[in-house]
């Protein structure tokens, strides 16, 4: 079985013919983005036409050499068309129907009941940190203010920061991942778990860079996970229930109104 010949298009038209089919001028325009440069343009075009070259002649030498008229392979492609086609039409049902609202009580709930699931893979720690140039001024200063935490020098470790950090992070009610800390501080520590168990914070200096970190707490491995890191995977385990329901409901509803008109009929055996 080989591909069906389409009706031969103006020749001005034609980019590429292969086998009694053809990519038009048009065709091309349809899949280029009208955002791309000029020399990205081409690039693109010479990449849509072999793709499509490819696929002509690969599914050409396919269709010589498979028995396409056997039942079963008749079979494969109608079973694939049925799928494909009902998929389409429960996306299309479930995009109009689900609820894709969900409260933060709703969130709470299933995080509660389900905490053993949500174990850390890795350490998480709060923290501040601060990277400043190693010919900084104040250090000292900068120093008592980042360890003493108090109200008035965080207004000035704040100030400062603005004027002379090259980084800096003081969200301390906000977990962050170890690995996350490590591609902004180079801090080396063979045993996190001793050193975090026995160490507040940390000041150490590079060639060019002064570092300042202090931890506020952390968790280890294999710890329960905070509900704040959890928040968007929990948010799609729910959505996902959702769709799983939803889409049993309809096709519960979609049977029993074809038995109820008639269209679907059962003999006794």
């Amino acid at each position: 079985m080989s591909g069906c010949e389409e009706e031969r298009p103006p020749d001005e038209e034609i980019l590429v013919e292969a086998y009694g089919q053809f990519f038009l001028k048009d065709d091309l325009r349809a899949q280029m983005p009208s955002t791309y440069t000029k020399d990205d343009s081409s690039k693109l075009a010479d990449e849509i036409i072999n793709n499509w070259i490819n696929q002509k002649v690969i599914l050409e030498f396919a269709e010589r050499n498979i028995d396409s008229e056997n039942d079963k392979f008749e079979q494969k492609i109608a079973n694939y068309r049925n799928s494909l086609v009902v998929y389409e039409y429960e996306r299309a049902l479930i995009n109009q129907k689900l609820d894709t609202n969900i409260s933060s009580n709703a969130l709470t709930e299933y995080y509660e009941a389900n905490k053993d699931n949500f174990a850390l893979n890795s350490i998480i720690i709060k923290v501040w940190f601060l990277q400043i140039s190693t010919d900084a001024p104040k250090q000292k200063k900068v120093e008592k203010w980042f360890l003493d935490g108090d109200t008035g020098d965080f207004d000035k470790l704040y100030e400062y920061c603005q004027k002379y950090a090259e980084n800096f992070f003081f969200e301390e009610s906000k977990w962050l991942y170890l690995d996350e800390l490590l591609k902004e501080i180079p801090i080396k520590e063979d045993d996190w778990e001793a050193f975090l168990s026995s160490n507040t914070s940390k000041i150490f200096e590079t060639e060019n860079y002064k570092y300042l970190v202090r931890f506020f707490d952390y968790r280890l491995k294999g710890s329960e996970t905070p509900m704040s890191l959890e928040r968007e995977k929990i948010r799609d385990l729910i959505l996902n229930k959702r769709k799983v329901d939803l889409l049993k409901e309809i096709r519960k509803d979609m049977v029993k109104e074809a038995f109820k008109s008639g269209k679907v009929k059962v003999s006794k055996l």
